[in-house]
């Protein structure tokens, strides 16, 4: 896969061989649209802030020693920017494992005055055509 730039990678031999309701990991599309990201976990963490009386700090440690769940989900591509209006179908059924959301509000004691999240990450940039 490339390190760097867009890429899509889909199941190798076509959706009709996919033998399982879950899709394979290694059948799940992949795209990026700016590259790989090259984490240290030492150093990720997660920041909980703002209408919060406990502003928090998690690393990727804390995380995994909290209450995991598994979800079953349909992951579908919201599509691509560079052609908004064309739809692209890319979609699989996945099992996503992860501490739920409610458990790290709480330990920030999220406000009753909050009414929405706001998300960042760690890659930003421009799209452009080539």
């Amino acid at each position: 896969m490339t390190k760097k730039g867009f890429s899509f990678q889909g199941p190798a031999d076509g959706v009709h061989a996919l033998k399982s309701w879950i899709t394979p990991e290694d059948d799940l599309f992949l795209v990026t649209h700016m590259g790989f990201l090259e984490i240290d976990p030492e150093h990720w963490h997660l920041d909980v802030d703002g209408l919060v009386s406990n502003p928090t700090r998690l690393h990727l440690s804390d995380l995994q020693a909290m209450p995991q769940r598994e979800y079953m989900s349909v992951h579908e591509c919201a599509g691509s920017p560079l052609a908004p209006t064309v739809a692209k179908r890319r979609i699989g059924n996945v099992i996503w494992k992860g501490v739920p959301l409610s458990l790290v509000l709480e330990r920030a004691k999220i406000s009753s005055h909050a009414s929405y999240i706001w998300t960042s990450g760690l890659r930003v940039g421009r799209i452009r055509r080539c």
